[in-house]
């Protein structure tokens, strides 16, 4: 596999006011998957994913400055996108959760051309009515061979500037996302094309600077998202080389989905020898399915991120780096033993809602010394970085189930956990040419 790109740009300046930007682009890209499993927990597989596209891009954005309080902005795309597949798949899963502890054989084979032209073109007028206001009016249209569809975004843009070192800026806008012939899931049969999916965006940002290089940023935007297109996801670990023959693989269908949150970040940088920045997220990611609001599967309720570095003179530098987020949702298993009427039992495996519950909280702290040795012309740096400085075990999966019946005729359910990383350090060198 691999991918190969080339662009060319040509930026033209027609008059003081006028300018014109044309690029021509041409991408070719592949992947070849194939493997075996066989012997864990109870499956065999073998997968051969042969994949590879073929696009060439012409675009061109245009922009007249009428005066200093108004300006327009125009331009067009065009993008041919030709897509090859070609996939087969033999699984073989005994999974007492998903297959009642029978072997359930899965067979899949899926040769596609897809291929397709995506149409664009856009305009908007940025104005200045006020000193300390600015807005953007734009709208969008889209249209793409592959489906027949033709897509209408308007957007809005607004900034006021409250004062010399604060502004309150205001967006809304609505996205589509069509699939190209390069997004089709044929890994997990489907070899339908949706309609493009559809998003409306709000967000407001307020930024404040003070003496002394400290920053202060806070946001909040909501996401309404409608005509999702039907998805697969591994209902416990999705850091498997072939997911798509897992027995916990299931298919999510929304009929909408839903995002929002509010964001805080304080910085101080004073371009001296310190500084540092930290970043707060409350947020919820959702899709409603059935009625029902369900967390997606990498919602993260609280996101807590900070980052602080020090130099000493021009030699050494030390950088620390924290990260905390909630628990991603996962799905609860329970389990029952019933008995047959021979006297003997069986054991019945059984599955909460899906994402109902969470797992562990997620955090780390990275560190990385850096030295740097002037040597003739040039700059050689000796960098020594460790990941997760404390060795926290970070679930990121749930790989399996144990079923322990008891005494009293119930049965607990373990969990068999993964982790991410647990401690990596790293150390490098880098050479810097120049005086």
């Amino acid at each position: 596999g691999g991918s190969h790109y080339a662009w060319l740009n040509l930026k033209t300046p027609w008059t003081s006011r006028l300018y014109s930007a044309t690029v021509l682009s041409i991408g070719r890209g592949a992947r070849r998957r194939e493997g075996a499993l066989s012997g864990t927990a109870g499956q065999a597989a073998l997968v051969i994913d042969r994949r590879s596209f073929a696009s060439e891009t012409l675009g061109q954005d245009w922009l007249f400055e009428a005066s200093d309080r108004a300006s327009l902005k125009w331009g067009f795309g065009v993008k041919r996108i030709a897509s090859s597949y070609d996939f087969t798949s033999h699984a073989v899963s005994v999974d007492p959760l998903f297959t009642g502890g029978l072997a359930i054989t899965t067979d899949r084979a899926t040769a596609l051309r897809p291929s397709g032209i995506e149409y664009g073109a856009y305009v908007s007028e940025r104005l200045r009515p006020l000193p300390a206001l600015t807005m953007e009016l734009g709208v969008r249209a889209d249209r793409q061979t592959l489906t027949a569809e033709t897509e209408i975004s308007p957007r809005f843009n607004l900034a006021l500037a409250l004062g010399p070192r604060s502004a309150l800026r205001l967006g809304w806008g609505r996205f589509h996302q069509p699939q190209g012939p390069q997004d089709l899931p044929v890994e997990d049969g489907v070899a339908d094309v949706f309609p493009a999916q559809r998003a409306g965006h709000l967000s407001i940002h307020f930024d404040q600077a003070f003496a002394g290089g400290v920053s202060l940023g806070l946001a909040a935007y909501s996401k309404r998202m409608s005509r999702l297109r039907p998805r697969y996801e591994n209902l416990f670990n999705t850091m498997v080389l072939f997911p798509e023959i897992e027995p916990d693989r299931v298919l999510v269908s929304p009929a909408r989905g839903r995002a929002s949150g509010i964001e805080a970040a304080l910085s101080m940088e004073r371009g001296g020898a310190f500084g540092w920045w930290a970043g707060y997220a409350l947020a919820r990611a959702a899709d409603e399915i059935d009625g029902r609001m369900v967390p997606r599967s990498r919602d993260q309720r609280h996101t807590l991120n900070f980052v602080a570095h020090r130099r000493f003179g021009d030699a050494w530098d030390i950088a620390l780096a924290g990260q905390y987020h909630s628990g991603w949702p996962t799905t609860s298993v329970r389990a029952e033993s019933l008995q047959n009427p021979d006297g003997s039992s069986t054991l019945l495996a059984l599955m909460g809602p899906r994402n109902a519950e969470r797992l562990p909280p997620f955090h780390r702290l990275d560190v990385q010394v850096r030295r740097r040795f002037q040597l003739g012309r040039g700059t050689l740096s000796a960098f020594l970085e460790i990941t997760n400085l404390y060795g926290r075990d970070n679930v990121c999966c749930v790989d399996g189930f144990r079923y322990l019946p008891q005494p009293d005729g119930t049965v607990r359910v373990e969990r068999k956990e993964s982790f991410w990383l647990r401690q990596a350090p790293v150390f490098g060198l880098t050479w810097e040419f120049g005086p």
